[in-house]
């Protein structure tokens, strides 16, 4: 099985990727490219760059594990969380949808605004 999974440089993409890369062809994006971990590096709050990765890697599922979850970060800087946390994924759900099952991880906090 094609897997994509992004945030793959982060916490927990990085326990995904360890356990999935044994069985399955995973492809792996993150905005930081200068991890080991990471095949591609693409702003997923752009949908053209969402789209070009689609182009590129064509998986059968997509693990999108990509944010922002810095809360400290989040509640100082709302567009910046907005872009990271909600752009992306829906740039992801729209691009993905149709060619791909998408699994989406999240965070359990929630902050006022």
């Amino acid at each position: 099985m094609k897997i994509l999974l992004t945030g793959a440089a982060g916490y927990v993409g990085t326990i995904i990727r360890r356990h999935l890369t044994e069985k399955h062809d995973v492809s792996s994006v993150d905005m930081v490219s200068s991890s080991d971990a990471v095949e591609f590096s693409y702003d997923l709050a752009d949908a053209e760059a969402v789209k070009q990765l689609a182009q590129t890697v064509a998986p059968d599922v997509v693990i999108h594990a990509a944010g922002n979850k810095n809360i400290g970060f989040c509640e100082k800087h709302p567009d910046d969380a907005f872009r990271a946390n909600c752009e992306a994924a829906i740039n992801v759900a729209y691009t993905f949808g149709t060619i791909a099952r998408i699994i989406y991880l999240s965070t359990d906090y929630v902050f006022d605004g």
